[in-house]
Formats: structure tokens, C-alpha cells, sequence
């Protein structure tokens, strides 16, 4: 039988499926002859979501000395925290153990102040950036080279400002595209070239400002396009009109780009981005079945409340990886996880609970920065036999104490709540963090602050190589938030090449713009807009937004 529960965090009413319970009844673990049922969450869908996204921070980066060859690293952990950090080639070395800082489990105190206390003593890598070439400022990052300021991204070259770009070249301030290259603030698009501005394409070439196209071609400003070439604000024209007002109207780049979105709340917009699936719910959704609130998946199966799903199986409330089967209440997993429960940051591990920046592990509880290890709690040692009845008498505890089947609290998070994942999408003041009992960081500027910043001029002044000179050692200040930052020279030879306005807004600001305005992890129960039609759904698009959302059927009817 279903339950009905009221979140202990925000008191909101939340329902626990049957199909979950049989989830939670499946990944039990069996202790010493003992079964250590798996309690029903006492978080709703939210704030599970929140508290986990607290765990991650892959967009700040600070600079940080290595704290075993000495050397200046960059990390995503802010200098002043209690951390042991070491840069990535140190962490990888044979020069340290993670079981040389083994400890004894206390009985009575709680595992979540032990994990804790351990967590502040194993060294952990400064950042993730693995087989990639001249990529220093950047984080989980894979086989890319020449990129700056990537982050959660394979196989890209050439890529600034971006996040979730995979297998793409020379892309700018971009969010989740695949084979594109030389596009620029796109966001959901798949194999396209020389596209600015567009949002949920695929196969598009030399097309700007979009949302909806497949398969078009020197397109401006139009909305649910199909393999159409020389439309102007959804307007056919000849190929001579077309590129007369091309020029016109990229000359004029921010009246264009604002009567763009002006006009694009009165087309329908599609209720979710979901094909070649099957039982699915979510949004970017691709050649998966069985879904449920899903998010950003490709060949997924059986998986509730999971975002970044690929290739992966029968597992609930995760995000990240590839090739992962029977996870729950875990992040940043990274590949061929099996069976493993309230971890964060690890790789090919099986049959585990509680681990962090783990890689190659089996059958271990409680435990942070171990490779290839077997039967160890808490960083130290165990025989098999010994493992099962210790990890039996940890969870009967951790029971007792209402923590067994709960994710690591936010208070006992690396990371400040405010330059975590979990401010981007929901955000708190600094009074209501530190009401909540959790850390605040001041942010400092990473670039010394100068007396006075450069103003930017219009992109064509930057032609003289005196005047791009001047621009690039200058310092910019955010018409934001006031942070500095400086241009790249890859960077404006882009917007030069595209005649495209150097942007006044810090890339951090403008990455968690992207992020905040362009998607949500939460689905609302609605009703097509088409007048004429009934049908329901669940979308992304929450009722109070200006957008005209429409069901599958209804969309695909407006598209020309």
C-alpha cells in the first residue's frame, strides 16, 4: 500500500508509490544473516533533490596549494575549508593510502559526525579533469582539450563558458548540446553548426535565435520549424531577401535578440522534450523506457527521480554516470556503479553504502578517498565475515538513531550552501543559510580588483589589434553582480568572427542564469493550451510561466 507522508524539512504532503516501496524492499541489504529493511524517505521529492545537490560543486573554482607536492592547484574547494586537498596527479599517485587514516566506529555517536570528521582528514582530488590537454579551469571534465571554464562535459575541444557539452568544437556559453560546433548560448541541440541563441533543435546549420527547429537552415527568430531554409520570424523569403536581412538584422543584434523573445511566448512550445521512448516522464528524454521524473537521459531504463541518465538501470533518486544499476540517493556517480546507496563522487564501485571519492570498491561502508579496496568501514580493514556483523551493528545503530536510509545531512557538506548546486536551484539568503545551520562563504574575487575597469565598446572596435590589446588586459566588472573578470582572446576572437556584443556579464552569472531561467527539476501536472483539446501532462513549464504549452499531439500540429 502507497503512503502519504509530510516532508520533515518544508511539512509539504508527499506520496510514496507502491512501485517504490517494492524499490526500497529490492535494495535491502542483507547484514549477517539479518535484513536492514530500507526505510521510506522522510524528504520530500525537493528537498532530497536539495540536500543532494549540496554534496556538489563543480562550477567554483578557487586556486588551493596541494597538500602533499605543494603545488598551486585549482580546486572547486574553497581554500579556507577544512579539507586535506590533493591535485590529481598526487591523488592518483602510490604515494598515499586512503587506510592510513582508518578509525575505529564509536557506538552511540552518530555515523553521520564520524563520516564527517573522517571526511575532514582523507585527502580528496582537487578536480575532476581526466585525459584532457590545456583544460586547467575546468572540473568533470573527460577527453577534452583546449577548453576553459567547462564543466561536466566529454570529448569537447575548444569549448568556454559551457556545461553538459559533449563531443562538441568551439561552442560558447552553452547548456546540454551534443556534436555541435561553433554555436554559441544554445541550449538542448543536438548536431548543429554555426547556431546562436537556440533552444530544444537538432540538425540545424547557420541558424539564430530559434527554439524548436529540426533540420533548418539559415533561419532568423522563428519558432517550430521544420527542414525549412530562409524563414525570417517564421516568414519564407528568397534567398537575395534573406540575406539582406540577415545583415540588418544582426547589426542590430540586442533589438533582434529582444523582439525574439518578446515574440516567442506566442508559439506553443512543446510540453517536454521526450522521443523514442516508452512509459516515460521527465524532460530531455531520449531512447529510454520506464522512466519516471527523470531528467537528461539517453538508453535509460526502470529509473525514478534520476537526472543524467545514461545507459543505466533500476535505480532511483541518483545523478550522473553511465552504466549504473541499482543506485539510490547517490551524485556524481561516475561509471559501472552496482548496488550502491548514499554515495557521492565515485566510480566502479559495488555493494557499498556511504562512500565518497571512491573508485574500484566492494563491499565497503563509511568510507572516503579509498581505491580498489574490499570489506573496509570507516577507511580501516575487515575480513568478511568480521565486515558483516560490524556494518550489522552500525546500521542497527544508525536505526536507533534515525539515520539509517537517510543521504549525508547539508550541514556536513564540503561546500558553502551558496556556491553549491542546491543555490542555483534553490536558492536561500545568507540569513535563511546560516538560520538553517549551514555554511555561508563571502565570496572573494579571484582577479585582483583594479582601480578602474575597462568599458566595453561595440565588437567592431576590437578589429585594431592596439585596441583588443587594451580590452584583454583590461579587467571587466558584471552589470550584475560587480564581480570582475577578464576576456579570453579565443573568446573575442569568436565574437568577431560572429560580430557578436562582448557580453558585460560574469560567465559564472551567466552560466547560472542559464540554469535557473532555461530549466527545472520539477514537473507540474497541466492541461494542453490548445483550446480545443483536453489532454494532460507533465511538464517543466510551471502554470505561472508566459509560454503556450501544448501536448505532443497539439505540437506537432502547429509545427510548419
Amino acid at each position: 500500500m502507497a503512503e502519504a507522508k509530510n516532508c520533515k524539512q518544508c511539512q509539504t504532503k508527499f506520496a510514496i508509490k507502491d512501485e517504490n516501496l517494492e524499490f526500497y524492499k529490492k535494495i535491502s541489504p542483507i547484514f549477517d544473516g539479518k535484513i536492514f529493511n530500507l526505510p521510506s524517505p522522510t524528504l520530500c521529492y525537493e528537498c532530497r533533490l536539495q540536500r543532494r545537490f549540496a554534496q556538489r560543486n563543480e562550477n567554483n573554482l578557487y586556486y588551493r596549494t596541494c597538500d602533499l607536492c605543494g603545488k598551486q592547484t585549482l580546486t572547486n574547494y574553497d581554500p579556507d575549508k577544512k579539507l586535506k586537498i590533493f591535485c590529481s596527479k598526487c591523488w592518483h599517485s602510490d604515494r598515499w593510502d586512503g587506510k592510513d587514516y582508518a578509525r575505529n566506529y564509536e557506538n552511540g555517536k552518530s555515523f553521520f559526525k564520524q563520516f564527517h570528521e573522517l571526511e575532514q582528514l582523507v585527502p580528496l582530488y582537487a578536480n575532476k579533469i581526466v585525459h584532457s590537454d590545456n583544460c586547467e579551469f575546468c572540473n568533470q571534465i573527460v577527453n577534452c582539450s583546449d577548453c576553459y571554464l567547462l564543466f561536466t562535459s566529454k570529448g569537447s575541444k575548444n569549448c568556454y563558458y559551457s556545461q553538459f557539452c559533449h563531443d562538441s568544437f568551439k561552442c560558447f556559453d552553452c547548456f546540454n548540446v551534443e556534436k555541435c560546433e561553433n554555436c554559441y548560448e544554445c541550449i538542448n541541440v543536438n548536431n548543429s553548426y554555426g547556431c546562436f541563441l537556440l533552444k530544444d533543435s537538432e540538425n540545424c546549420r547557420d541558424c539564430w535565435f530559434g527554439y524548436g527547429l529540426v533540420g533548418c537552415e539559415d533561419c532568423i527568430g522563428s519558432n517550430n520549424l521544420k527542414h525549412k531554409k530562409y524563414y525570417v520570424f517564421n516568414k519564407e523569403y528568397s534567398k537575395e531577401e534573406y540575406q539582406r536581412l540577415k545583415l540588418q538584422l544582426l547589426n542590430d543584434f540586442k533589438i533582434t535578440k529582444e523582439k525574439f523573445f518578446n515574440d516567442i511566448t506566442n508559439f506553443p512550445h512543446r510540453f517536454a522534450q521526450i522521443k523514442n521512448c516508452e512509459n516515460c516522464s521527465g524532460d530531455v528524454l531520449r531512447n529510454s523506457r520506464n522512466l519516471q521524473n527523470c531528467f537528461f537521459a539517453n538508453s535509460g531504463e526502470n529509473c525514478t527521480n534520476y537526472i543524467h541518465v545514461h545507459s543505466t538501470k533500476d535505480s532511483m533518486d541518483s545523478m550522473g554516470g553511465v552504466n549504473n544499476n541499482l543506485c539510490y540517493e547517490s551524485q556524481s556517480l561516475g561509471t559501472g556503479n552496482y548496488n550502491v546507496l548514499f554515495c557521492s563522487n565515485i566510480n566502479a564501485c559495488r555493494d557499498s553504502y556511504y562512500l565518497t571519492n571512491c573508485t574500484d570498491c566492494e563491499s565497503c561502508f563509511g568510507c572516503v578517498g579509498l581505491k580498489n579496496k574490499k570489506y573496509y568501514i570507516l577507511n580501516k580493514e575487515f575480513s568478511g565475515k568480521n565486515y558483516e556483523k560490524e556494518v550489522a551493528r552500525i546500521i542497527s545503530e544508525m536505526t536507533r538513531q534515525q539515520e539509517w536510509g537517510e543521504f549525508l545531512p547539508m550541514k556536513i557538506a564540503p561546500f558553502s550552501y551558496n556556491e553549491s548546486f542546491a543555490n542555483i536551484h534553490f536558492p536561500l539568503t545568507e540569513k535563511q543559510i546560516r538560520e538553517k545551520g549551514l555554511a555561508w562563504l563571502d565570496k572573494e574575487e579571484n582577479i585582483k580588483t583594479p582601480e578602474e575597469f575597462y568599458d566595453v565598446k561595440e565588437v567592431s572596435y576590437y578589429n585594431k589589434v592596439k585596441e583588443a590589446e587594451r580590452l584583454l588586459n583590461g579587467t571587466m566588472k558584471c552589470q550584475v553582480s560587480g564581480r570582475a573578470f577578464k576576456i579570453q582572446p579565443a573568446e573575442l576572437a569568436f565574437y568577431l568572427e560572429y560580430r557578436i556584443p562582448i557580453s558585460e556579464i560574469h560567465p559564472q552569472e551567466r552560466l547560472n542564469d542559464r540554469l535557473k531561467e532555461n530549466f527545472s527539476y520539477k514537473l507540474f501536472h497541466r492541461v494542453c493550451m490548445n483550446e480545443s483539446c483536453t489532454n494532460e501532462f507533465e511538464t517543466t513549464y510551471a502554470p505561472e510561466r508566459p509560454e503556450k504549452v501544448y501536448c505532443e499531439g497539439c505540437y506537432q500540429k502547429s509545427v510548419i
